[in-house]
């Protein structure tokens, strides 16, 4: 694999999990508040927001 093609889907997916995380959010301010709020232990959505979103993004940039 290209190291380009890696660089460009981690320009991609990093916004698309952290607005897409927001969207699911409603009371999430992206000004007031830290990312990892978004997947706080017990707020709504964390789960998906960590297994769906943090987690292969982590994975991607281990690559």
């Amino acid at each position: 694999m290209s190291w380009r093609w890696l660089i460009v889907g981690l320009a991609v997916y990093y916004p698309l999990v952290l607005f897409g995380g927001a969207a699911l959010k409603a009371e999430y301010n992206h000004v007031s508040q830290y990312i990892s709020e978004l997947n706080a232990t017990g707020s709504e959505w964390s789960w998906q927001i960590g297994y769906l979103g943090f987690l292969p993004l982590g994975l991607l940039g281990l690559v």
